[in-house]
């Protein structure tokens, strides 16, 4: 039979626990019912009181959707130099995608190759979104694109 005291440090030991745990929920349900925070940007050639872009971080109701992905990796070069060298991997990027599903701005993320990262900051500026939406509606968005060279053998 447990004593008084290691009821007691069972009891204490549950009353943290249930503490701990409610903490948790609450900056969880904290961290998913944020506002999503709304950033105006101008681009170069742009004067103060033109046209600006808001870009939604998420949370989105639809996420943007590549139409001509298929299209774009086709049309891909992997040239000869790289393939000698037997370089194959992924060009991690960032793409501002507008409102009306054009890629507006590219950052390099994480680099596979000088000539494949080049490569593929061009070919995702030919792709074409879906944009993504809030409430049914177009939104700006800043979206992870890993772009993929394979060899085929």
């Amino acid at each position: 039979m447990k004593s008084d005291f290691d009821l007691k440090k069972i009891l204490l030991l549950n009353i943290k626990l249930v503490f701990l745990i409610t903490i948790f929920i609450f900056l969880l349900n904290s961290a998913c019912t944020k506002e999503h925070k709304i950033v105006d940007h101008n681009y170069p050639g742009q004067t103060p009181t033109s046209q600006k872009l808001d870009i939604i971080e998420p949370p989105f109701n639809a996420p943007p959707i590549p139409l001509n992905l298929e299209e774009v990796r086709l049309a891909t070069p992997y040239p000869e130099t790289v393939v000698k060298r037997g370089i194959e991997g992924i060009v991690y990027l960032k793409l501002l995608i507008n409102n009306r599903g054009i890629v507006k701005k590219v950052v390099l993320v994480k680099s596979l190759d000088p000539e494949l990262d080049e490569i593929a900051i061009k070919m995702v500026k030919q792709l074409r979104f879906r944009p993504a939406e809030i409430e049914n509606k177009p939104v700006a968005i800043w979206s992870s694109f890993p772009f993929k060279f394979t060899l085929y053998k």
